[in-house]
């Protein structure tokens, strides 16, 4: 994760404390809207309309004694001089378009939020400035939408390591001819800002260099249309796996897609604090709007970090790059980047999406018989058909338990939906004792296994050898990668089709044979957890089952579950603790041999499903 601890915004601030006579209650009170400093004060009275009586109104402070306050800041006040207050100028002379079209509440209605997991505490700071191309001018034109669809694109290629920073440039031309060929408002500038990642999706992008961006305005044209010929089949190759919609006013959300190495598009409402403050202007850093300000527009712009800041409204900011020049050009990342509170987000924002990255090649292992690839999967996804362990080299399918002190082999097998062949396949696979909660820091890496080039709606089977370390029982993980398709989590088996798992363990026992095993259930990291554990005997409904724990206050259920449904509910447990359960299960006195039945454990918390521990039974 490139430079974790970014500078502030502004490079040379003068605290508010500096100014003579001004009270603690009063600096407390600018800083609820990210006033910190002289300078960004000064702005506020001397360049945005309606500063002052807003300024009156969050200080306390009638006209006299706000301009009093006002002449003490200019004393303390650094002055601009020669080059810099040229460029000063520039930028609040400059008359910057903004293109994000709010969608209208029939367009929101029904909408669903995706979720992007993330192993372990997200980090303080996240940032990914360095490794974007310069941001871009969408000069007078309401193209931010495309702009910002680009910016979040040209990522995807860099973190893959498909493409370098200086190398990727993407036509905002060809996304927001799209965006307009689709949004059914032909004479208004600017976009909803959804289609910009809904274009992606659908058919990609081409590059710049077959479409350059035009930065004017025609009348009466908005999206300058048509495409070059040969541009929609040039455009799959950036389109995306899938397109993620996140909830635009949940930090944490925003925080863990960033976190996992996403950049996200973004609109916001344009206020005259923020868009004519000569803060803003120069340094790139967007302050929280004034008491009962209204918007004036939106604008669409790309995250690409975050940093917490017990100082920032909200708790923190989050980085940003924009599509306007010349405008944060003194913000230590680099010109085009700012900063907008926490708390701007979980109030104004009105629209974030991100996607997966599709490639040339996709590989992908099944979650179940039904499976062929989709993002995110559906149906069940812990008992993987492609994933297997038998207890010889002998190629046969067939899931076996491991037997220690002697190599055992893992199979896998590998899929490709295409366009293109899969080559240079490898899977990294993993083990944990068996349980239906398996957090990530509990999967042990077992090896590597390669498999050979993949034809297009194929299939290849790869197999490593292992020596378990005990007689277990054990549940597997499957991790795909390729050049052209890397995974894009390290453990979400449901949201990424790269990853499979096996949790699965088979009871060999003749007819009245009892057999059992034991294995741990657990909290939810970083909370006390009420957990409720199902047991379904309806594919076993002969024989005997028991499922054992210690006593525990508040159980419901009996020790001893023999119905052909039970559960235990209301288990209380400490974060991370575990229970150690023992399931036996005794065979039908008149089961045949090669009869076979299943007992699946589920593990939940409240309507969260943690996870599944399917347990086979077959007769010998």
């Amino acid at each position: 994760m490139p430079d974790p601890t970014p500078p502030k915004p502004m490079k040379a601030p003068v605290p508010l404390s500096a100014v003579p006579g001004i009270t603690p209650a009063q600096i407390a009170a600018l800083a609820t809207y990210w006033i910190d400093s002289v300078q960004e004060l000064l702005t506020y009275a001397d360049d945005v309309a309606d500063g002052r009586s807003h300024l009156m109104a969050v200080l306390g402070l009638d006209a006299a004694g706000l301009e009093g306050l006002i002449k003490r800041a200019r004393g303390v006040a650094p002055r601009s001089r020669g080059a810099d207050k040229q460029r000063e100028e520039e930028a609040m002379a400059a008359d910057y378009d903004t293109g994000a079209v709010p969608p209208p509440p029939q367009m929101r209605a029904g909408e669903k939020f995706d979720t992007i997991p993330f192993a372990g505490a997200l980090p303080a700071a996240v940032n990914y400035a360095d490794r974007l191309p310069p941001a871009r001018n969408q000069g007078a034109r309401g193209t931010c939408v495309a702009h910002a669809a680009a910016a979040v694109r040209e990522f995807m290629e860099i973190q893959a390591g498909a493409s370098e920073a200086h190398e990727i440039d993407l036509s905002e031309q060809f996304i927001y001819w799209w965006c307009k060929s689709k949004d059914n408002l032909p004479n208004v500038g600017g976009t909803y800002p959804h289609l910009g990642m809904q274009c992606l999706a659908d058919i990609g992008a081409v590059e710049e260099a077959l479409w350059p961006y035009n930065a004017r305005h025609r009348v009466g044209d908005e999206g300058q249309g048509p495409p070059p010929e040969d541009a929609p089949a040039q455009a799959w190759r950036y389109r995306l796996k899938r397109m993620i919609t996140l909830d635009p006013k949940d930090v944490t959300s925003l925080k863990t897609a960033l976190a996992d190495g996403k950049a996200i598009l973004f609109a916001v409402p344009v206020f005259n604090s923020w868009y004519q403050n000569r803060v803003t202007r120069v340094h790139g850093k967007i302050g929280m709007p004034m008491p009962d300000e209204k918007a004036n527009g939106a604008h669409a712009m790309a995250l690409i970090g975050y940093v917490d800041d017990a100082a920032s409204p909200g708790g923190g900011y989050f980085l940003l790059r924009n599509s306007w020049s010349p405008w944060g050009f003194e913000n230590p990342l680099g010109p085009g980047y700012g900063a907008i509170p926490y708390a701007f987000l979980a109030a104004h924002n009105m629209s974030a999406t991100t996607g997966d990255r599709a490639s040339l090649a996709d590989v992908y292992l099944r979650d179940n018989e039904a499976h062929r690839g989709e993002t995110p999967s559906r149906g069940e996804r812990f008992d993987s058909p492609d994933l297997w362990l038998r207890r010889r080299n002998d190629g046969q399918e067939g899931h076996e338990m491991a037997q220690a002190g002697q190599p055992n082999y893992l199979y896998v097998r590998a899929w490709n939906l295409g366009p293109g062949p899969a080559r240079k396949v490898k899977a990294a696979l993993f083990y944990a004792p068996a349980s239906p909660a398996i957090w990530p820091d509990l999967w042990q890496p077992l090896g590597e296994t390669f498999f050979p080039d993949i034809p297009v709606q194929d299939s290849a089977v790869a197999a490593l050898a292992w020596t378990p370390p005990d007689e277990g029982p054990f549940c597997f993980l499957a991790r795909l990668s390729s050049p052209d398709d890397p995974a894009q989590y390290e453990w979400s088996v449901r949201n990424d089709n790269n990853l499979a798992q096996k949790n699965r363990i088979v009871l060999t026992l003749g007819p009245g044979q009892r057999g059992e095993f034991s294995f741990p259930i657990r909290g939810l990291p970083g909370k006390v957890t009420l957990m409720e554990l199902q047991v379904d005997r309806r594919g076993f409904p002969r024989g005997r089952v028991e499922l054992k724990m210690a006593e525990r206050p508040r159980m419901r259920g009996e020790s001893r579950l023999i119905e052909d449904e039970a559960q235990w509910a209301d288990l209380a447990a400490q974060a991370t603790a575990s229970e150690q359960v023992t399931l036996a299960i005794t065979a039908d006195a008149a089961a045949q041999p090669g009869q076979q039945g299943e007992v699946t454990i589920t593990q939940r918390s409240g309507a969260l499903l943690v996870g599944k521990l399917i347990v086979q039974i077959v007769g010998r």
